[in-house]
């Protein structure tokens, strides 16, 4: 996940190097705001080393959004094929990011 996308010495995504992103207020934003196929999979990763990664198609974490993200403090959507990372912060903060 390092490798493919920006990250801080903190654990957050380096937005300042993703040129395309937006900041949006909830998840179910997504499919208007960026645009993005609800029916493509997408990593689950939790700020917690002893937890599983997932996969699931975007649809699934909008619809159970309370569930996924009450599992740690932030917590990353991925999909490495369309280069796409949705980072849910603990302080609210929803960032969306494509990589060229």
């Amino acid at each position: 996940m390092v490798i493919a996308f920006p990250f801080t010495e903190w654990g957050r995504v380096d937005w300042k190097l993703v040129k395309s992103k937006t900041l949006i207020k909830k998840l179910d934003e997504l499919s208007d705001v960026m645009q993005l196929d609800l029916n493509k999979g997408y990593y689950v990763v939790w700020d917690e080393l002893n937890l599983p990664v997932i996969e699931t198609k975007l649809a699934r974490l909008i619809e159970r959004q309370d569930d996924v993200t009450a599992v740690g403090f932030n917590v990353w959507f991925i999909n490495f094929e369309i280069k796409t990372i949705i980072e849910v912060h603990h302080e609210g903060e929803i960032n969306v990011g494509k990589l060229k």
